[in-house]
């Protein structure tokens, strides 16, 4: 794992957590504006690397992480089986106006996620 910083840990609570990357496009009359947000790579309990593969069907990339596309984005769910999981984020901007080029920026900022299974509740004695 690289020196990014793990800016979040998700505990997984539930059967599953999943992340949705998508981008957004504003058109203005003078200027555009591109942000989004990406699922780069996968990082197993095992320290193995995973490239996320995106089709219209769910995609095993390994036990318990499925990976798929759709018209809101691309989604990666995490099974709580499969935890301990780490998985690299970045957000990305960018501006550029058609007017002038002095004002055109980006940026991208990359970051890890971490996914922990958490403590279960034993079931009371009532059977809740």
């Amino acid at each position: 794992m690289d020196s990014l910083p793990e800016t979040r840990v998700v505990m997984i609570s539930g059967e599953y957590a999943e992340e949705t990357a998508c981008y957004w496009h504003r058109e203005g009359t003078n200027d555009y504006k591109n942000e989004g947000f990406e699922i780069e790579v996968l990082i197993d309990r095992d320290g193995s690397e995973h490239q996320p593969r995106w089709g219209d069907d769910p995609i095993q990339l390994i036990p318990g992480v499925t990976a798929w596309k759709d018209q809101q984005g691309r989604h990666l769910r995490i099974e709580r089986s499969a935890c301990p999981v780490r998985v690299k984020m970045c957000e990305w901007y960018e501006y550029v106006s058609y007017d002038s080029a002095d004002h055109n920026s980006s940026w991208r900022r990359p970051y890890w996620v971490r996914y922990e299974a958490a403590e279960r509740e034993p079931p009371s004695e009532d059977g809740s």
